[in-house]
């Protein structure tokens, strides 16, 4: 009798161990894919607001509870396909009209403040001034010399539908984590 109660409560403990573990999983992927993910930064272009190497959390529902607005810093996947993210931030919304010019920017005839830029420069091969198009957004790295943006055909303006999400916050290194700006 006590070998059977002894092998039940066994079997209990291992069934209530894979249903725990199970519904972790499903939690897991269900945050992943839906609510939240992470994401690496591949390459220079946000310099100085972000490194290669660093870790930046992805908010996943930003986008569907609102739009994308001027400034905040995104992730979408490289048009070309694949498992590459770009990270960028936003410059211009439907309806904006975004000039560049000598290396600056200038949004509805205005030029834009960027504290947030590392130097102007880099080139183009889209005309300018361009009107974002509905249902698109305008974004630009940081680094411009160094930047594979919207300026640029293989990019262009980014289709609202194709945007993973908003980068509030980097994760590591932890001498850096916060929120981004």
């Amino acid at each position: 009798m006590l070998k059977r109660h002894i092998k039940n409560k066994i079997l209990l403990n291992v069934v209530e161990t894979i249903i725990a573990l199970a519904i972790a999983l499903a939690v897991f992927f269900l945050a992943f894919n839906y609510v939240a993910r992470t994401g690496t930064v591949g390459g220079v272009s946000m310099e100085p607001t972000l490194r290669h190497g660093e870790w930046v959390f992805i908010n996943r529902l930003a986008y569907k509870l609102g739009k994308p607005k001027l400034g905040d810093i995104i992730a979408f996947p490289h048009p070309s396909g694949g498992e590459r993210l770009l990270i960028k931030r936003v410059i211009g919304v439907a309806g904006d009209t975004v000039d560049y010019f000598g290396g600056y920017v200038f949004l509805n005839g205005a030029e834009l403040p960027e504290e947030y830029r590392m130097e102007p420069g880099g080139g183009h091969t889209v005309a300018f001034p361009l009107t974002v198009p509905e249902g698109t957004i305008f974004v630009l790295g940081d680094n411009r010399s160094l930047s594979e943006d919207s300026r640029y055909l293989e990019v262009g303006c980014v289709d609202l539908k194709t945007v993973i999400g908003k980068v509030p916050f980097r994760l590591f290194p932890l001498n850096k984590i916060g929120p981004l700006h």
